[in-house]
């Protein structure tokens, strides 16, 4: 009996020790998962008048995601997918409702996004409100310009307002009104009829905080119709002696570092940190990893970073000196290739907007900005290897290239004009991208607001050579993350390879670029050299530009720099699908911008002039002599593969002038032209019309009245042109469409386009 007591108790004891074995191989997960709301917008605020709304978005965790839950208004459902989920036919309430998405793990860590939608009656925005600035000091009345974009429903607007709310969206106060009247002296707006309202508004606020804004339209329906949200932040003013402080702190740093002794940069960084604080003004000093930063009583940070140069004076690092010192992860980790699959476009926008063909893992713009601000200092240069790698691709890419001085803050408001942006610059912490844009006194002023607000600052690069000696390089602005999550515009399934120091250790740059609409971003999680740098941007490119390879193919992982900092190059995705397209992207302005296209001059995308409509869809392209503050005629253009079963290539198009009729027969002869630049760089002009020979076409007059300078405007209404390309099967052909002033530039023309496609 004691013997068949004593066997079988071992299968219990065997159980046992297996429990407490596998309870020491559990390993606690602490740590949160991501969700980012990607559709019908990434913005916090969002209006439609559906009944109902799709939401789609993506999620991530460092180990596996349980669920995700969309609430509306209180009443919660499961979505559909996980890394890449969608909930459809979410119903909404009229006036506001808040959607709260929400993504658990399965150790019940959790995270949320959330968005703002207000349903409306009768009237479609296009977009969110445009303000010149998005900040304000207090207790100062501030000029601003808005504008807001109305979809074609708003024909019946009787009024357009700026109003000002309370925290709970109630109406605080009328700011002023908007108007689409080509007032350009008094209300800077750029042409009559266009659905664009314009204001240039005094905004007051007495607190400082953020103040939430919108637009208001009526129509003879009783109630009112509203934008999107707007914040508008407001801060303390900042005083003179602040500022000269700022100046003077950073004037002779070489002298003071020559005289301390120093031999390194680690000392010099100690010497400099025990320097700032006893300057005047400074409130505090931080060493972060190599670089300080420099904070004032206003809020107003600036810094230093600090690099390595050859004997001849050549910078050979990017940034820093901490080989040691490496801050905690990212919470995704950034080793790993993507973050997930997405398949959403990112492109914020009515649920009626539904562009015919779009491939949502292409790259959905074929511009390419390289942007080098310290191209005279770094001892390699990455942009004319860069510039014959795009060259020498058959995909036909814009390629637009900064550099040095050129790489101002403002040079970067535009970035959602490019598809692909190359940084080849200085940077620290994840956070911050040096620009080449010198601070000096009076521009300190132009900028301030945007200092206090957190969205620049300024660092002095102090030099070490590794022959002895500090030098200092100027101070200059540094954009930061927020700089690039408050940009105007959605970058178009956007592929960001930043080449400076940090610059993926932390996700704040990444999750800011990925924010705006990028689908990749490339950088470095330490120091990087500039030749490693270069290797690997030029080995990735390559790949994708000549190769055709996806962003997961051509990028390597677990690459470090053999360097002394040992820096890896980490990708952060949405997918690892995205490539450069060889279609013809965007033909009908259905994506509500010229993404695809290569502008020139005056061209941009509208939903109405006076009362001419696209002749299919919410938008259309418009080219002109030059309307508003654009002075320039205007072109856009694109280069795609006509593929072996394409015959035609097919637009539609609306010319009006001020020229008609007056001017017939004169030597003011506005034109329009259609050209096809061949795979040898040929220019096949197919199509070509004068303010005379357009007499041809039946001109009527354009009603309601259509006024650019003068007004008397005639149209030759929509017509389609066709051409055959069966010529060019199989090439890589650019289309070109450009208008152009002949004589003077006082009566304008324009040109409509729509439904450009080939088949």
């Amino acid at each position: 009996m004691r013997k068949f007591a004593r066997l079988s108790i071992l299968p219990l004891l065997a159980f046992l020790l297996c429990l407490t074995a596998c309870d020491w191989l559990k390993t606690s997960d602490d740590e949160n998962p991501t969700l980012s709301i990607q559709s019908p917008t990434s913005y916090f605020s969002w209006v439609t008048t559906g009944e109902t709304m799709d939401l789609a978005g993506t999620a991530a965790d460092n180990e596996s995601i349980k669920s995700v839950k969309i609430t509306v208004n209180g009443h919660t459902v499961s979505a559909a997918g996980k890394t890449s989920w969608t909930a459809d036919d979410l119903p909404l309430s009229l006036g506001e409702n808040f959607v709260v998405a929400k993504v658990s793990d399965k150790a019940g860590n959790t995270a949320t996004d959330t968005l703002w939608v207000t349903r409306n009656h009768d009237v479609e925005f296009s977009g969110i409100p445009w303000f010149s600035q998005n900040s304000i000091f207090k207790g100062q009345t501030s000029h601003v310009t808005v504008r807001q974009a109305l979809g074609q429903s708003a024909k019946g607007v009787s009024s357009v307002r700026l109003v000002r709310l309370n925290p709970d969206l109630s109406i605080a106060g009328e700011i002023g009104s908007l108007y689409d009247d080509g007032d350009l002296n008094n209300h800077h707006d750029e042409i009559l009829g266009d659905g664009v309202y314009s204001g240039f508004l005094g905004i007051y606020e007495e607190n400082t905080g953020t103040a939430l804004f919108r637009v208001e339209a009526s129509t003879n329906a009783p109630n009112d119709n509203y934008s999107p949200l707007y914040r508008v932040y407001v801060y303390d003013t900042v005083g003179q002696t602040e500022i000269d402080n700022i100046v003077a702190n950073h004037q002779d740093l070489d002298d003071v570092l020559n005289a301390t002794g120093a031999t390194s940069l680690a000392q010099a960084a100690d010497s400099l940190k025990y320097w700032f604080e006893h300057r005047p003004g400074v409130a505090a000093v931080d060493l972060v990893d190599g670089h300080l930063e420099v904070t004032y009583a206003s809020g107003i940070t600036g810094g230093v970073i600090f690099s390595e140069t050859d004997a001849d004076g050549n910078i050979i690092t990017k940034g820093n000196f901490s080989a040691e010192q490496r801050s905690a992860q990212p919470s995704v980790p950034i080793g790993k290739p993507t973050r997930g699959e997405n398949s959403l476009r990112k492109i914020p926008s009515p649920k009626v907007r539904t562009p015919k063909t779009v491939d949502p893992t292409a790259i959905q713009d074929k511009d390419v900005l390289i942007w080098a601000p310290f191209e005279n200092a770094f001892s390699v240069d990455m942009r004319p290897g860069l510039e014959d790698i795009f060259d020498n691709s058959d995909l036909d890419l814009n390629v637009v290239s900064l550099t040095n001085q050129e790489c101002t803050i403002a040079s970067l408001e535009n970035l959602a004009d490019y598809g692909t942006i190359i940084v080849d610059s200085h940077g620290a912490g994840g956070e911050h991208i040096l620009t080449g844009e010198l601070m000096t006194a009076g521009n300190l002023m132009d900028h301030l607001l945007q200092l206090i607000g957190g969205q620049i600052s300024y660092f002095e690069n102090i030099t070490y050579s590794n022959v002895g000696g500090f030098a200092k390089n100027g101070t200059v602005y540094s954009v930061r993350s927020s700089y690039i999550a408050n940009l105007s515009g959605t970058l178009p399934n956007s592929v960001v390879f930043n080449g400076s120091c940090e610059s993926t250790k932390t996700l704040n740059l990444a999750n800011a670029f990925l924010g705006k609409g990028a689908r990749a971003y490339l950088g470095y999680d330490r120091i990087v050299s500039t030749t490693f740098c270069k290797d690997t941007c030029d080995a990735f490119f390559t790949k994708m530009a000549i190769e055709h390879k996806d962003n997961g193919d051509a990028f390597t992982a677990d690459q470090t720099d053999p360097g002394s900092h040992h820096a890896t190059f980490n990708m952060v995705a949405f997918t690892n699908a995205l490539h450069y397209s060889f279609d013809l992207i965007n033909g009908d302005f259905e994506m509500g911008s010229l993404n695809g296209w290569t502008r020139a001059g005056d061209g941009r995308v509208i939903t109405q002039l006076a009362g001419i409509m696209p002749p299919e869809g919410n938008y259309m392209g418009i080219i002109s002599t030059g309307l508003g503050y654009i002075t320039d005629s205007g072109s856009i253009s694109q280069s795609f593969k006509v593929p072996d079963s394409a015959s035609n290539l097919s637009l539609k198009w609306n010319f009006i002038s001020e020229e008609f009729m007056e001017w017939v027969g004169s030597q003011f002869q506005d034109y329009l032209t259609f050209a096809i630049v061949d795979s040898v760089g040929t220019e096949h002009v197919i199509f070509h019309n004068t303010i005379d020979t357009f007499t041809a076409f039946d001109l009527i007059d354009s009603s309601p009245p259509i006024v650019f300078d003068h007004g008397d405007t005639y149209m030759t209404d929509w017509h389609q042109f066709i051409a055959d390309i069966t010529a060019y099967r199989g090439q890589v052909i650019r289309l070109v469409i450009y208008i152009g002033d002949v004589g003077d530039s006082s009566y304008d023309s324009a040109c409509l386009l729509d439904q450009i496609m080939i088949y």
